[in-house]
């Protein structure tokens, strides 16, 4: 390679390198200023109560570990506890509201993974494609919506990455400090959930696999000795509950193994168990929630991969990747395999697949050299538009074939407002416009208003002269008897948030059906 060649790629690089921490930045500025814009989501009152007794025992305030629901005890508690100490640092310090204060250890986290998701997908293709593939991440509209809200599959996310890079570190360079540093952080993540075992046949699948194996068998066993004992040490550091019961851990392994869910799930307008969704449920959704000029890359960054198979110094980065996406979908697509929540379970692998777009970009505009500019532009305005869209509901965001083909109504098709966040802009509308004295019914995820400001005249309940009625579309869990009781069907809501078409929440102004005039 020519001088000349070398000093172009070095600028490219640096330039990779500004353009991604000025985004970090922009990034975590956007996200902390539109905190009040998401709400508490359905899962969120059980993580805090999780969190709150495992710091309560850690900091010896209390000698008992009792949860609310005895299924609460295999949940890690790592984050929570972490997140109780912050939130309510945040809370009484800088006099945030409850909400806003529990979410900025989250928005925290997402910013982590993101700048060691750089670093990892730098040293694996470069930091040009790290910058797409971040970039690409930071504008995938579930993603920034989960960074808000969701204190279990974001923290997993970022964890794993973090592990990721230091396992690379530590194997490809051959520094035992960061097989310590691979342990510490992986058995923390263990200690928020569980799918972060996962990460062993990622990485050790790909560095076994690989076709360039030359393996220094007594080095990489010595880094085992150390990876394995430091991440055993340090989930149980930070698993109070494993103090007094350590087969707890086998015991929440088991239990999620043959995690049963209860619930049904809305897909394509019909009514499925858990259980007993089509196996394509998860890569179906996951392609319907993801922009389509990301899915047309992927395809490119694909079709790049398997031409560059025979490529030995690339190997393992290929092998990575397809093994990071292939492993926890195919076990989603297993007969039987419990399936809920959309693409909530599959957070962890949207890195990979945003690296996937980010080498089918790159290898498109290197193809197109007097036009890359304009091709970058287009792609990013593109994306933009898609997110402001939705914007802050990113987790009812459905792509453009889906809304083309579908839409309006995609509630009654799925359930696109299925977490309750939504009630934080319903409970605005109730405190502002209300008539005094009003009696509120939210038949379902009511838990979640007792952390917004209510108006002292206005009371919840579910009764026959209530005056307003509210409820996210979540159409498997409203009751039946709600229409019973209010024939609401046959009116017309006075509040509605919607996107494309589609309801995710609606408030009505109760009125006496005809025929009870």
């Amino acid at each position: 390679m020519s001088a000349a060649a070398k000093k172009i790629i070095m600028i490219e690089t640096k330039t990779a390198r500004v353009f991604f921490y000025f985004l970090l930045g922009f990034f975590l500025l956007l996200n902390l200023l539109t905190l009040p814009q998401y709400g508490m989501t359905w899962d969120e009152a059980a993580q805090h109560h999780v969190g709150k007794v495992a710091l309560s025992y850690a900091t010896g305030q209390s000698d008992k570990i009792e949860f609310l629901r005895d299924d609460l005890k295999y949940y890690g508690p790592f984050f929570e506890a972490a997140n109780q100490y912050f939130g309510r640092a945040f809370l009484e310090s800088f006099s945030l509201g409850y909400v806003d204060a529990f979410h900025i250890l989250i928005v925290l986290t997402a910013a982590l993974g993101l700048l060691l998701f750089f670093k990892l997908t730098s040293r694996l293709f470069g930091e040009r494609i790290a910058l797409w593939a971040a970039a690409f991440l930071m504008l995938y509209p579930r993603f920034v919506a989960h960074a808000h809200y969701n204190s279990k599959d974001i923290p997993l996310a970022a964890g794993f990455i973090i592990t990721l890079y230091c396992l690379y570190l530590a194997f490809f360079d051959h520094k035992r400090k960061y097989a310590i540093f691979a342990g510490i952080i992986f058995g923390l993540t263990l200690a928020v959930r569980l799918d972060a075992v996962l990460v062993l046949p990622v990485f050790f699948g790909a560095y076994l696999l690989r076709p360039d194996r030359f393996y220094n068998w007594k080095r990489d066993f010595r880094l085992l000795g150390i990876f394995i004992p430091i991440s055993a040490l340090s989930v149980f550091a930070v698993w109070p509950s494993l103090w007094r019961t350590p087969r707890l851990f086998f015991e929440a392994i088991t239990f999620f193994l043959n995690h049963g869910w209860q619930g049904s799930v809305l897909y394509f307008g019909k009514v499925y168990a858990a259980a007993a969704l089509p196996w394509h449920y998860a890569p179906v959704y996951l392609a319907m929630a993801t922009p389509l000029l990301l899915l047309v890359l992927m395809i490119f960054g694909v079709v790049f991969f398997v031409r560059q198979i025979r490529n030995k110094e690339r190997s393992f980065a290929y092998l990575l990747i397809f093994i990071w996406i292939g492993f926890r979908l195919g076990m989603a697509v297993l007969p039987g395999a419990v399936r809920y929540d959309g693409v909530r379970h599959f957070i962890f692998i949207l890195p990979a697949m945003m690296i996937l777009a980010a080498v089918g970009l790159e290898w498109f505009i290197e193809s197109i050299p007097r036009m890359k500019l304009a091709a970058i532009a287009i792609v990013f305005v593109w994306l933009l538009v898609e997110f402001f869209w939705i914007f802050p509901f990113g987790d009812s965001y459905f792509n453009e074939p889906t809304r083309l083909a579908l839409a309006p109504h995609l509630e009654d098709k799925f359930e696109i407002e299925y977490w309750g966040s939504t009630y934080r802009q319903g409970a605005a509308w109730l405190a502002a416009n209300a008539k005094p004295n009003s009696i509120i019914c939210v038949p379902l995820g009511d838990h979640l208003l007792q952390f917004y400001p209510m108006r002292e005249d206005l009371s919840l309940g579910c009764v026959p002269n209530s005056d307003y009625l509210m409820f996210i579309t979540r159409w498997t869990y409203l009751p039946t008897e709600t229409e019973e009781l209010f024939h609401y069907r046959e009116q017309t809501p006075v509040f509605t948030i919607s996107r494309y078409g589609s309801d995710l929440l609606r408030v009505y102004y109760l009125t006496p059906p005809p025929s009870a005039l």
